[in-house]
């Protein structure tokens, strides 16, 4: 394995953190000094689910919510079209919805953002075992909300 390849396992391995007891630390609130970093150059994959939430949410039309704010692409490995969110056109790449104080849309945010910082992946094994859930923290290192002191549970 080369350099660059054993770099990037690294980063992705801090990044992502298995959450084994079902409990974390964190928090985020305009006083924590990274508040909304997270919010910026993202690659954040919409759902059906979340473009519903967001168009109605602004009173506009479904292709009026894709024509101003997603890019849309062919996942060639699952065979299927696929909607982001696109960011603003600026140095900070920010989230269309968020300014230094709020989310605009925030009741209706995109379901990654309303679970963050957790990560959930299923596997499911043979066609009579059932799918195994894993969650796991996004620890990004910019973000300080894991030094807060609110434990949360993961059903939480």
């Amino acid at each position: 394995m080369d350099t660059e390849n054993i770099h990037k396992n690294t980063l992705k391995e801090q990044l992502l953190v298995p959450l084994r007891e079902g409990r974390f630390r964190f928090a985020c609130h305009r006083n924590v000094p990274c508040f909304t970093d997270c919010c910026r150059d993202l690659r954040l994959l919409l759902t059906p689910y979340d473009i519903i939430r967001m168009k109605k949410r602004l009173r506009i039309t479904s292709r009026e919510f894709l024509d101003a704010y997603t890019l849309s692409d062919f996942d060639q490995k699952m065979g299927l079209p696929v909607v982001f969110l696109k960011m603003n056109d600026d140095e900070k790449k920010a989230c269309p919805f968020v300014s230094p104080e709020v989310c605009g849309i925030y009741e209706d945010r995109p379901g990654a953002c309303r679970v963050y910082p957790l990560g959930r992946a299923a596997q499911k094994g043979g066609s009579e075992e059932a799918a195994r859930e894993q969650y796991f923290m996004v620890k990004e290192n910019h973000c300080l909300g894991f030094n807060e002191e609110k434990v949360w549970e993961v059903k939480e």
